[in-house]
């Protein structure tokens, strides 16, 4: 339940800290004092959209707080599996700034909007005026009924979803097979002149690593030649004295003749000595490559055209020789559809109609559930109905069977009729603002049965309501206050006589500023103020009598 709420700098309230009980607690105030900015504090921290015009006037930013203990172990191991500390606690804050994005934090750790509005739905309910529009809308009445089936309801519509939109792909790929038959020859044509044009260029890894380096190195032989002629002289020449042997040969004969007389020289001789033998070494392979390289016209010719090949392939199918092989296997895999278009069509939509048959079973399945369901909600939903004084008032459910889609075969919708002589007439027609208010009540009076949110806040919900029906209403709101914490905002003595928890929120000048606080009533106090909703800011012995007996039950 919500035990705390924490506002700061939000519209025209300073600081203020509200600590709710369990039970009934009850928030009045005259029309302007801020009654709804509680509420816009509230579902501002929970998730809701955050506006820089909720800050303060001159403030930098605005901050909210609410601290909620909590019994269910779904919403402490959705905490526990985002990885944030939690015991007894759930501390969730907001704070709004005028030049930067909200920060939101769960026990401290900075969550996103998603993440806090997936925890926050479970821990409180807002109901206002509005939300009962939403009940209007038949995709909303067709939520509302398949939440009153249970869980095995919820597993099978995600069965169903999962098939649905499997069947969806089975179509698109059926109707594109269909729409490419049309120019299946044509196509035939050219993906076997694709396929044996590369299985007859012979691709190799030759092709992408050396056959580029062997052409170059066969159209520049007679360079190559040349040029390992005259490296070859420059070592060891046939014809002249002053090749790079007959220098170290020389060199070798002037150390000899310093050795007679310093046998230090020995080792500087062996080098050279090895220096001479390498020489000789690197001469002998130059003289081997020079027998065995030759200008080859017919070799170059063929290189050349077999560049030629594989640049035209590149240029056609890819970048690189792998780029090539891929589309190979994919033009193949497609010739092989093409061939066996038919026998591959008949297996999908042999495949699509076995989907639809099993889709169709689960959605049979829902819809017999969504019946079953229906009948117990309309007993019930009368029987509130009459409890909350809508005397004459008759409820149904309408299932009709439609196309299969994700939500299943039905279309749901909701009827009612509230006096004697009328038709039944869909909900968004038939209520009045006071009726919808209390069929809204209805409900929530059945769903708090079904989940397991532990506090309900409710926006005026006796708006449209008074006299013997506001005792009425105030007496259903008292007995949800025994299965959920319950946090209402009230102008009707009657149900306000009814709170555990009573608090006053007011209105102030402070110096040339207005702002708002709440004040927690103690017994006098409540008095006067169910006094003042009695009979108005006047308030005479009668009201305060006519408050005390309220009070007292009487």
């Amino acid at each position: 339940m919500l035990l705390e709420l924490k506002i700061q700098n939000f519209a025209i309230i300073d600081d203020v800290t509200i600590e709710f009980t369990d039970g009934l607690n009850i928030l009045t105030g005259e029309t302007g004092s801020g009654k709804s900015i509680i509420i816009d504090a509230l579902s501002t921290v929970l998730g809701g959209k955050a506006y820089k015009e909720m800050i303060k006037a001159g403030c930098e930013s605005a901050y909210v707080e609410a601290v909620f203990n909590t019994s269910s172990e779904k919403i402490k191991n959705k905490i526990k599996n985002l990885g944030i500390d939690i015991e007894d606690l759930v501390v969730i804050n907001r704070i709004i700034k005028l030049d930067s994005p909200s920060i939101s934090r769960i026990n401290g750790t900075a969550v996103t909007l998603n993440v806090l509005n997936e925890i926050t739905e479970n821990l409180i309910d807002i109901f206002a005026q509005e939300e009962s529009q939403s009940l209007m809308d038949t995709k909303n009445q067709l939520k509302l009924l398949d939440f009153l089936c249970g869980k095995e309801q919820s597993e099978n519509l995600s069965i169903l979803e999962n098939l649905i939109n499997e069947i969806s792909l089975l179509k698109k790929k059926i109707d594109s097979l269909k729409d490419k038959s049309e120019n299946r020859e044509r196509e035939l044509d050219i993906l076997k002149y694709q396929i044996d044009e590369i299985d007859s260029s012979n691709l190799s890894p030759y092709d992408e690593e050396e056959l580029e380096q062997d052409y170059k190195k066969q159209n520049n032989m007679s360079e190559i030649i040349a040029h390992l002629n005259i490296a070859k002289e420059y070592l060891n020449s046939d014809y002249e004295n002053n090749d790079a042997l007959s220098i170290i040969d020389s060199a070798i004969g002037e150390m000899l003749n310093i050795s007679k007389y310093d046998e230090t020289y020995q080792d500087t001789i062996s080098e050279l000595e090895d220096i001479k033998y390498r020489i000789q070494d690197i001469s002998s392979y130059l003289n081997r490559k020079l027998s065995t390289e030759e200008v080859d016209e017919d070799n170059l010719r063929y290189l050349e055209s077999r560049l030629d090949l594989v640049n035209n392939l590149k240029k056609k199918y890819g970048n690189t020789l792998a780029d090539i092989d891929e589309f190979y296997s994919k033009t193949k895999e497609r010739l092989n559809e093409l061939e066996n278009l038919e026998s591959i069509l008949s297996n999908l939509q042999n495949k699509e109609e076995d989907l639809y048959k099993k889709a169709y079973e689960i959605a049979k399945n829902i819809s017999y559930k969504r019946k079953s369901t229906a009948k117990d909600l309309e007993l019930k939903l009368k029987s509130e109905m009459r409890d909350l004084n809508i005397k004459n008032s008759d409820f149904m459910i309408k299932i009709e069977e439609q196309n299969l889609t994700k939500n299943g075969i039905d279309n749901v919708e909701f009827f009612i009729k509230t006096n004697l002589g009328m038709n039944f007439l869909s909900l968004a027609k038939t209520a009045s603002g006071g009726e919808m208010s209390r069929i809204m009540l209805a409900f929530k009076s059945i769903i708090s049965n079904y989940d397991e949110i532990e506090t309900l806040i409710f926006d005026e919900i006796d708006t449209g309501v008074s006299g013997f029906t506001a005792n009425i209403v105030g007496k259903k709101i008292k007995e949800l206050s025994k299965k959920r914490q319950i946090i209402a905002i009230s102008h009707l003595p009657q149900i306000v006589a009814l709170g555990d928890s009573h608090f006053k929120i007011y209105k102030e000048e402070v110096g040339d500023k207005t702002v708002s606080n709440i004040l927690k009533l103690k017994n006098d106090e409540r008095i006067d103020e169910i006094a003042r909703l009695i009979g108005g800011p006047v308030i005479t012995d009668n009201t305060i009598k006519a408050a005390k007996e309220m009070l007292r039950g009487e």
